[in-house]
């Protein structure tokens, strides 16, 4: 019998079928990084669980007796669940795909996804990281997931963070911003850690790559 661990990613099993839900624990329960806190078989029963056990990962099918995981993790959402969701489907079809990731879901892979692949991607979600893993869909998703990534930490930047970037992708040092935007080095160094961390950013090269990417380096 495993110690209970705090750090351990706790999952809630969402699938009709008993057996692929018993399949997925058994493999789950080998990794001691994570912990499987629940089974349910439909939306209604998953939305009770979440609320019941606080999960980290609801990993689910897309299709459910009462509704999908499209259904699930839009109700989550607007209940304001810090549950994130992984879709395991069959299908990837382009549209089921959109709409999932429409939904805040941020994990989406086919069924024949290997078990090192599985587990990357509940990490990654875990995390806030978008994962996919759909071989043979259409490869347009994929660029329209970058580049709506983007787009959204672009606009979750203030103005003078927006600025801070800027003046960063040009080559400027702490000391040289605050010259240049009158305001003191601490207050730039908060500016520069903040917007890195809402970006993902960890250099000041991937901060350079970001701006000229996204037009930010004018």
């Amino acid at each position: 019998m495993r110690e209970a661990g705090e750090n351990r990613l706790r999952i809630l099993l969402v699938d009709e079928h008993l057996l692929l839900r018993q399949s997925l624990r058994a493999l789950l329960d080998t990794d001691p990084a994570l912990e499987v806190v629940g089974e349910a078989r439909t939306v209604t029963e998953a939305l009770k669980a979440v609320d019941r056990l606080k999960p980290g990962l609801a990993l689910t099918d897309l299709g459910l007796p009462d509704g999908t995981g499209i259904n699930l993790a839009s109700e989550l959402r607007a209940r304001g669940s810090l549950t994130r969701i992984f879709i395991l489907s069959a299908h990837a079809m382009p549209e089921h795909v959109k709409a999932a990731l429409d939904a805040g879901v941020l994990g989406y892979a086919l069924k024949d996804v290997s078990y090192a692949e599985l587990v990357k991607g509940l990490h990654a979600v875990i995390a806030g990281q978008m994962f996919l893993c759909v071989r043979g869909s259409d490869e347009s998703i994929k660029a329209g997931i970058l580049l709506r990534s983007a787009q959204e930490r672009r606009l979750s930047i203030t103005d003078r963070e927006r600025e801070v970037l800027t003046c960063i992708a040009h080559g400027y040092t702490n000391k040289d911003i605050a010259r240049l935007l009158e305001r003191s080095v601490k207050t730039i160094e908060k500016h520069r850690s903040n917007m890195m961390h809402k970006l993902d950013l960890h250099s000041a090269a991937a901060v350079t790559v970001f701006a000229f990417n996204n037009g930010l380096a004018l």
